[in-house]
């Protein structure tokens, strides 16, 4: 793993309060489940809905079930230390209008993923979430080689219900949900 990447390993601290203390990787040499890389799927994609970024991934566009799909791959570490309120780990994924994120997350002893920082504050060269585009390309490279490659979508044009449970989901999440926020006189 990077440099960058094992310092992102050390930096995190943002959700310390929000989670229990209790960890489930105690040796630091504990390998992610399919579970866990579900639940953070999933914190990707609340986040991207929650935030309303789903209509920026135009550009990878194909036909779903549903309608309109967005589909790429996110590289998701297969590596997990203890940190305080569960499991840490790494992804990578494309995260417009941002571009391609670095990001750790924390997956806690109940399954909930947390992704770390905030869309508010940006994905700068001198945070823990930060922008590939800060990082070498060859970092980046091999960061992207030892991890696991994993299909993901997102809708869009998600129904309002898939908008809603999201705003639930990340309110729990996160304390608070972006789309609620904005759209408060149409939730009541």
């Amino acid at each position: 793993m990077s440099r960058r990447a094992s310092l992102l390993f050390t930096l995190v601290f943002a959700f310390g309060g929000l989670m229990s203390a209790a960890q489930t990787c105690k040796t630091g040499n504990c390998r992610i489940t399919n579970k866990q890389i579900e639940s953070v799927l999933q914190a990707v994609r609340d986040e991207n809905y929650d935030y309303g970024y789903y209509d920026k991934f135009w550009g990878f566009e194909t036909a779903g079930p549903n309608g309109p799909r967005a589909e790429f791959h996110i590289y998701i570490n297969p590596g997990l230390t203890p940190a305080v309120g569960g499991d840490e780990g790494i992804i990578i994924y494309k995260y417009l209008p941002f571009g391609e994120v670095i990001r750790p997350f924390i997956v806690d002893t109940e399954g909930n993923a947390y992704l770390t920082g905030s869309p508010d504050s940006g994905f700068g060269w001198t945070r823990p979430e930060g922008n590939t585009i800060y990082m070498d390309d060859e970092e980046v490279i091999k960061d992207k080689q030892q991890s696991i490659r994993v299909p993901f979508s997102i809708e869009l044009k998600p129904s309002r219900r898939l908008i809603l449970e999201t705003a639930t989901r990340q309110k729990m999440r996160t304390g608070s949900s972006k789309w609620e926020l904005k759209h408060q006189h149409k939730t009541n």
